[in-house]
């Protein structure tokens, strides 16, 4: 049997080669091995990936000191270009020569990230970061992602920091980490906000009444409990001494929230050109730390809004999304009540789920006997 003839890659037009290197690291991300590989085919492909810029933005700072290398490679073949950069320390980097080699690179780079993402997991790597968006300028930087996957790291130093106190953001996204508590912050420019959960840990809710009040142009904002349920260490200590205004606010998700957050976080926010709510259907029960429950479904949330009128949130839309949460139809009912009464003007209702309707039991709010 004779095999077909394998056309050789040096016989392809010249002009077919940068459009190949695009499409082999498209789906790459932050791996610039890739990227290396192609320019390793011949020396006509290498030609043209080395001198094309802005294949060379993304790249990856690991523990390893082969990134730091690859890091440096991607810092002088990006010639101008702004950087998209993901640090990824998932252990501890003891050894001082590759803190001194990490670091070495990341100055190399400061002045050019435009992104910066940070996946760390260890406190360790925190005490690496942190002097490192505080002291380090960065000038270009307009969007930080960072996320610390820590099990068992409790207290006040579970904090990150926003370089040069956030003044230069336009895009904030923090799970697992909060803000230093009590900080000046500097966020007139930011549009949007992310705040995520850790699997077990909470936000503390001073850290959010610093963060927020300084987002004066804030467009976008989202609660997020990605490896758990966004709550916070006290979910009934908005008081109503603490309120938000929003003037420029557009959308507002919550994802995993539960209600002893959202229910007096909303009744504080002032937003007069709100026109979208997102919300997975949220838990009906929120416990605090010494497991005593602090909120005991919608109906006091119902009364609590009959007794003091929030403010009449002007959002358009609402979506509500499957949240695999297991209601009543009593719930399902007063959860609507809610819904109504926190959001006044909604003229578009969007529902995007299948609630697993639980068996009813009688409750006293509806006749009932038993108690709930």
């Amino acid at each position: 049997m004779t095999q077909a003839p394998v056309a050789k890659f040096d016989t392809l037009p010249p002009e077919l080669y940068l459009p190949i290197a695009r499409l082999s690291v498209a789906g790459s991300g932050y791996d610039v091995k890739d990227i290396v590989c192609v320019s390793n085919i011949n020396s006509g492909m290498r030609n043209i990936v080395v001198n094309t810029p802005d294949l060379w933005r993304k790249f990856t700072l690991s523990t390893s000191t082969s990134s730091h290398k690859l890091g440096r490679l991607c810092v002088s073949r990006s010639g101008s270009h702004t950087l998209d950069l993901l640090i990824a320390l998932a252990q501890p980097m003891a050894e001082e020569k590759r803190v001194y080699s990490f670091l070495k690179c990341f100055n190399l780079a400061a002045p050019r990230i435009a992104r910066l993402l940070v996946r760390i997991s260890h406190p360790s790597s925190l005490n690496i970061v942190n002097p490192l968006l505080s002291k380090v300028e960065l000038p270009a930087l307009k969007d930080i992602d960072a996320d610390y996957d820590n099990e068992v790291h409790e207290g006040l130093d579970r904090w990150i920091s926003l370089p040069s106190h956030g003044a230069n953001l336009r895009s904030i996204t923090l799970t697992g980490v909060q803000t230093q508590p009590f900080s000046q912050l500097d966020l007139a420019n930011l549009t949007s906000l992310s705040l995520g959960a850790g699997k077990h840990w909470k936000w503390m809710s001073m850290s959010i009444a610093t963060l927020l009040p300084a987002a004066t142009s804030l467009q976008e904002l989202q609660f997020v409990g990605e490896k758990g349920t966004f709550h916070t260490y006290l979910d009934d200590e908005w008081d109503g001494d603490v309120s938000f205004t929003f003037p420029a606010l557009r959308r507002v998700r919550f994802a995993k929230t539960a209600p002893g957050f959202m229910v007096p976080f909303l009744r504080e926010v002032n937003a007069p050109l709100l026109e979208e709510v997102d919300m997975t259907t949220p838990p009906h029960r929120t416990h605090n730390e010494e497991g005593e429950e602090v909120f005991a479904g919608w109906i006091g949330a119902v009364r609590s809004i009959v007794e003091n009128p929030a403010f009449a949130l002007p959002a358009h839309t609402l979506k509500l999304r499957q949240g695999g949460v297991k209601y009543t139809p009593q719930e399902m009912f007063t959860l609507a009540l809610f819904l109504m009464g926190i959001f006044p003007n909604i003229t578009t209702l969007e529902i995007e789920v299948r609630l697993r309707i639980a068996r009813q039991k009688a409750r006293p709010e509806f006749g009932g006997q038993s108690k709930d």
